[in-house]
């Protein structure tokens, strides 16, 4: 099976976060929501290993971090599908630990702390049930006539307090039997249709979201600290030769990898398309031909000479939480 991608949003948020000023009121939200997204991750990762000892009859195959345009206005990202030619079953994964009370009017899932706190939680089974009927709609309008099937899969070890006993959730471990069964109880669509919504799926999905921090939240330039910055606290780095820096505070030694930490702050944060002039005003240690031989060798170019800008694309430029070397 393909490696599922890093999550572009938890590198946002965390980079985000180092990046904002000190005692900026959107530094808290940004840590709460990596540690969201990394509970997230987590569970999908599970997900993917229990994925790989299922088999199917047939024909099958598995799309992960899906993004569809169903309308102008709406996005919809499904954590796992699974294609085959009984239909197509969609998988979201949820990590959340606990005893977790299920709630009904509004439809919610509570968990209670050790502080006596109540944490809710949004419904997970309404989410698979949108996602049922948007996915169902998208494929409709491409005359592609197939089921649409959902579960919710934890990844944790959970007590549960009301759950209805015909709730779609289930523990990842009951993966394989939950597929298997659902599968023998559905008819056969044409393989060539069930192929047909591979290929459209495939090829008409998104690619990550390449929104900046500063266009989601409102966030102006100047909310951003600005420089090269220690990664281990955060306070600018000296430049000790053209490809050494050290921090001015714990002394620690960088190598010129701190720019390009720095570029991908910069196209995640402020915006996805940088000059060499913005980019140089951002570094504030760094000569103008040390940040362009950066940007030519992680972005993509734009133009040529003065007016030269440089694009970041996540599925080519992004390894993980790192950029990477630009392919030729």
């Amino acid at each position: 099976m393909q490696e599922r991608r890093y999550p572009i949003d938890l590198v946002r948020a965390r980079r985000s976060e180092f990046r904002l000023v000190a005692g900026h009121e959107k530094k808290k939200f940004f840590g709460e929501q990596a540690s969201r997204i990394e509970a997230g991750y987590k569970g999908e990762l599970a997900v993917d290993q229990y994925l790989r000892h299922v088999q199917l009859p047939g024909w099958w195959t598995v799309l992960r971090d899906v993004r569809l345009e169903i309308s102008h206005n709406y996005i919809a990202q499904f954590d796992t599908l699974i294609i085959t030619e009984k239909g197509i079953w969609i998988i979201e994964a949820k990590m959340i630990r606990g005893t977790l009370h299920w709630l009904e009017y509004p439809r919610r899932i509570e968990r209670i702390e050790p502080d006596g706190t109540v944490l809710t939680f949004d419904c997970p089974i309404i989410q698979v049930e949108n996602q049922k009927v948007a996915l169902r709609n998208w494929l409709l309008d491409r005359n592609l006539d197939i089921p649409v099937a959902g579960v919710v899969a934890f990844a944790t070890k959970n007590t549960w307090m009301n759950l209805p006993a015909n709730s779609t959730i289930i523990s990842v471990k009951e993966l394989h039997h939950y597929l298997n069964k659902s599968f023998r109880n559905l008819p056969l669509v044409e393989n060539s249709l069930a192929k047909s919504a591979f290929i459209r799926i495939h090829t008409e999905q998104l690619g990550p979201d390449l929104t900046t921090s500063a266009e989601r939240h409102h966030l102006l330039k100047t909310d951003f600290l600005t420089g090269l910055l220690c990664d281990n606290c955060g306070s600018e780095l000296d430049r000790d030769t053209q490809r050494q820096y050290s921090c001015t505070r714990c002394r620690r030694v960088d190598s010129d990898e701190s720019i390009a930490r720095a570029l991908l702050d910069y196209v995640l944060t402020i915006k996805p398309v940088v000059t060499t002039k913005e980019f140089v005003s951002f570094l504030k240690v760094v000569p103008e031909s040390t940040a362009r031989r950066h940007l030519g060798s992680h972005l993509d170019p734009i133009g040529w000479g003065k007016t030269a800008a440089y694009s970041f694309c996540a599925l080519r430029h992004l390894h993980k939480d790192r950029l990477k070397k630009r392919e030729s």
